[in-house]
């Protein structure tokens, strides 16, 4: 969702590790550990205790020598067909970058025309700061398709500004 430095740093790249995670009807808490030489953590929490609504916490730290973390903050609600979310992110000590911090939001809206097609409009805003500094907004319409239960078809366009606008492909195959 964001348009930020090196492969986006409000999102993480896949990484070996192992993770315990508990939860019920009200909440769930987990924890995740890297398996690298610096091993980094994630520290995650849901509340759920109020139907459609979902409130999520998450703060990692990366483990290197620097005080590299990133928090995020994640509220959600079910309104019938229509899910309207919002997140705010930050990210602190970004290591092997020119970017000191990141802060970032963003607030979408999907909305299910049936059980097969759904549509969703997101807008997200990034602020870094650092060496390089710069300000990004990213309005997105994303149309999905499911094809079957296990296969979805997504279309994405983008606008981005001071970049050229963004138009994308995919098939998810669930299992």
């Amino acid at each position: 969702a964001y348009v930020t430095g090196y492969a986006g740093y409000h999102y993480d790249g896949y990484a070996d590790g192992v993770s315990i995670d508990y939860g019920n009807d009200t909440f769930s808490i987990g924890v995740w550990a890297g398996l690298e030489e610096e091993s980094s953590f994630e520290y995650a929490f849901a509340y759920t205790g109020v139907e459609n609504l979902t409130a999520k916490y998450i703060f990692a730290d990366y483990g290197s020598d620097s005080d590299e973390s990133k928090e995020t903050l994640w509220l959600s609600y079910q309104l019938d067909k229509l899910l309207i979310a919002g997140e705010i992110a930050k990210w602190e000590e970004i290591a092997n970058t020119s970017t000191d911090s990141s802060e970032a939001y963003l607030i979408m809206a999907n909305y299910a025309f049936s059980d097969a097609l759904s549509l969703t409009l997101r807008h997200s805003s990034t602020e870094d700061e650092g060496t390089t500094t710069g300000d990004t907004d990213k309005l997105t319409v994303s149309p999905t398709y499911m094809i079957t239960d296990d296969l979805a078809f997504l279309a994405e366009y983008s606008d981005i500004s001071g970049a050229d606008e963004f138009v994308g492909f995919e098939l998810i195959y669930t299992f």
